[in-house]
């Protein structure tokens, strides 16, 4: 019976941890507790914008999961991000320099919009959203026509027909 407590409460294995990233080209381990500081919310936005299609697979932190990522990747807070199998960090840092989905985003060497586009499947195209792509916009803008802007016709219309005017 104490066995049986115990894997409930127990501690998530590595290989527990890997089936599910293996099974899924974008991968964010995310904690509940985020509204708080939004950093799991903020990198999951930018990784939805950032390529068209392209959908995370949120998994909820338990702690148990959380210490094994910790040993695992040696990042200590969340979110922690896999992209293709690959630990990239979380949403601004990682245990080496370059890590963060926010640091990838802005950098030339690693294209965050290319390694999420490698990650899927090349069956389906992915178009590029860009960096600033909400700034852009959606229509173009034209000023209204205003009636009183054009002068109205104080010809009749038959001297029209005789100057060859139209209106």
């Amino acid at each position: 019976e104490g066995g049986g407590e115990g894997e409930g409460s127990g501690e998530v294995s590595e290989q527990e941890i890997m089936d599910i990233v293996k099974e899924h080209p974008v991968v964010v381990f995310s904690c509940d507790v985020c509204n708080l500081n939004m950093y799991c919310w903020a990198a999951i936005t930018i990784l939805e914008t950032e390529v068209y299609g392209v959908k995370p697979h949120k998994v909820d932190l338990t702690e148990p999961m959380k210490a094994t990522l910790q040993r695992m990747t040696k990042q200590t807070t969340a979110p922690f991000v896999y992209i293709k199998g690959k630990f990239v960090g979380g949403y601004d840092d990682g245990p080496e320099p370059w890590m963060g989905v926010v640091k990838i985003r802005n950098t030339e060497e690693r294209d965050l919009a290319l390694m999420l586009m490698d990650a899927y499947d090349n069956d389906t195209e992915y178009r590029v959203k860009g960096m600033h792509h909400h700034l852009k916009p959606s229509k173009i803008w034209r000023a209204p026509r205003r009636p009183d802007y054009y002068p109205k016709n104080t010809l009749p219309l038959q001297y029209c027909a005789a100057l060859n005017l139209t209106w």
